[in-house]
C-alpha cells in the first residue's frame, strides 16, 4: 500500500467511509448504473465519494506538508545524532521524501 493510499483510506474513515467498499471513480459507478446494479450502489452509499476522491485529497495533504515548518526541522535535527546532520539538510530530505510518497505506485 502506498503512503497516498494509506492517507486516502485515514480520510475515508475519518469521513465515515469504508475505502474498501467505494467505487473506484465515477467511470465505475457508470458501469454498474449500466449494469442495472445502480440502486445496490446508492444502497451502498456509493454515490457520494469515490476512491479516486480520497486519494486527490491525500495527494493534496500530502503537497501541503510539502514544505516543513521551522518547527518540524527543529523537532528533526533535536532527534538526529548530534552533530550527523544540519537543519539545512533536513529542508532538503524532507521534500524529496514528500515527493517520493507523490510518486510512489505510478506507472510511467
Amino acid at each position: 500500500m502506498t503512503m497516498v493510499e494509506k492517507i486516502a483510506r485515514a480520510i475515508a474513515d475519518a469521513n465515515g467511509d469504508d475505502f474498501a467498499t467505494l467505487a473506484e471513480n465515477r467511470a465505475a459507478l457508470r458501469r454498474e448504473w449500466e449494469k442495472g446494479d445502480i440502486y445496490y450502489a446508492l444502497a451502498q452509499g456509493k454515490y457520494g465519494f469515490h476512491q479516486s476522491d480520497y486519494l486527490d485529497m491525500a495527494r493534496a495533504a500530502l503537497e501541503a506538508m510539502k514544505e516543513p515548518s521551522e518547527e518540524m526541522i527543529f523537532a528533526g535535527w533535536y532527534r538526529a545524532p548530534l552533530g550527523k546532520i544540519h537543519a539545512d539538510h533536513l529542508r532538503q530530505i524532507y521534500p524529496a521524501m514528500i515527493d517520493f510518497a507523490l510518486k510512489e505506485g505510478e506507472t510511467t
